[in-house]
């Protein structure tokens, strides 16, 4: 998960494309550094060990 401490500020809009979302940062209330920040999602089996 993303956070302040990432750069994460202002979420604005959230785009996925082959296993990468991006996520713009407008940072709109603190007016320091906008970006966009990228993240690889993998998938996986959630509850390992379960039935």
């Amino acid at each position: 998960m993303l956070t302040a401490a990432d750069g994460l500020q202002n979420p604005t809009s959230l785009a996925v494309r082959s296993g990468t979302a991006y996520i713009a940062s407008g940072a709109y209330f603190t007016n320091t550094d906008p970006n966009v920040l990228t993240a690889h999602v993998t998938h996986g089996k959630q509850g390992k060990g379960r039935n």
